[in-house]
């Protein structure tokens, strides 16, 4: 099966937080038990990496989600990460230090989310597609 095609636009400066949901072609959701999530961020294909999100079963989503420089993908999904591994969810977050101006300062950048089943290292691209980067005018720092 190719890999869905998932383009977004990412507003400089804010946080990112969303899920994406596995299915098949039945539209049945695929349990991400035993999976680990890998995703890159890339200037272009062969080009420089920008960000590297990872994640496992028992990332402690709540411990690190909504802080500035946090970038993880969750495979129980986003929220309060009590999303059952069944569910098919996979929670993507960049806090907003890694969308600011000093990282994502070109106007587009790609990317693409890689699964792979720890048991039988079966490795599946889910999806790909092209980061849209909305220039931020006001910039507020927190600090």
């Amino acid at each position: 099966m190719a890999a869905g095609k998932y383009s977004f636009t990412v507003e400089q400066g804010n946080t990112v937080d969303f899920d994406i949901q596995w299915t098949d072609s039945g539209s049945n959701k695929i349990d991400l038990a035993g999976y680990e999530a890998a995703m890159n961020i890339k200037t272009e294909y062969g080009g420089t990496v920008i960000l590297t999100l990872t994640s496992s079963i028992g990332n402690d989503y709540t411990a690190v989600r909504n802080k500035s420089g946090s970038a993880f993908l969750s495979v129980s999904g986003s929220g309060d990460c009590d999303t059952p591994t069944a569910s098919g969810s996979l929670g993507v977050y960049l806090g907003y230090t890694n969308t600011s101006a000093s990282t994502l300062s070109n106007d587009e950048y790609l990317y693409d989310i890689e699964l792979t089943n720890t048991a039988n290292e079966k490795r599946t691209r889910l999806v790909e597609g092209t980061i849209y980067v909305a220039k931020a005018v006001t910039t507020v720092d927190p600090t």
